[in-house]
């Protein structure tokens, strides 16, 4: 059986998982747009796209939505494509890249690292409560938007088991099986997470 580094390390090059690292993303982004005289043109671009009276939104805002981010992408690379060849078009192409990548569907959801479990839980929460699922979801969002803000919380140990308990409530249904293998998976990994912050600190 695979272990969670070996089964997160096989889905490095897949979707972005970590918020913290799409947060750092729409900064380079804001960045190069103020340097490249392109923030102007976008909010106008956006604009006409929206729906009247409906506010622009921030570029943060936009590289974590499904269809915002898109927009975004679009303008990206049409404004990208008409610079002349130099260090900051390299640079245009590669945040691009970043943008896109941000919600490549991974071809392996099943096995036993956090950023495979995420998505059976994902699945569940669907399945056994679609109200609960759609507070994490915004409008417009893909499904790895939605897998992303799932696999924030259960980076954060009170909500991990906040999310663990929740799920445990329906142990009684006939998705209970899987829900039993996907609470000790969380209850393990957070004592495994436990522990290195122990190791770190030398205890």
């Amino acid at each position: 059986m695979e272990t969670q580094g070996e089964a997160d390390k096989e889905m490095e090059n897949t979707m972005v998982y970590e918020q913290a690292k799409v947060n750092e993303l729409a900064k380079k982004i804001k960045a190069f747009m103020r340097e490249n005289h392109m923030v102007s043109g976008y909010l106008e671009r956006v604009q006409g796209d929206l729906a009247a009276g409906m506010p622009i939104p921030d570029i943060e805002t936009a590289v974590d939505n499904g269809r915002l981010r898109f927009m975004l992408d679009c303008y990206l690379c049409h404004m990208v494509s008409k610079m002349q060849e130099s260090e900051q078009k390299k640079y245009g192409r590669k945040l691009i890249d970043e943008l896109e990548k941000i919600e490549i569907v991974p071809k392996k959801k099943t096995g036993t690292g956090m950023k495979q479990v995420v998505w059976e839980v994902a699945e569940l929460l669907k399945e056994l409560d679609g109200f609960k699922y759609a507070e994490y979801m915004e409008v417009g969002d893909m499904e790895t938007d939605t897998v992303r803000r799932i696999y924030t919380d259960l980076m954060v140990p009170e909500k991990r088991l906040a999310l663990s308990n929740y799920l445990q409530s329906f142990s009684g249904t006939v998705q209970g099986e899987r829900i039993s293998e996907v609470v000790a998976f969380l209850q393990e990994a957070g004592k495994a997470r436990e522990a290195e912050k122990n190791v770190r600190k030398g205890r």
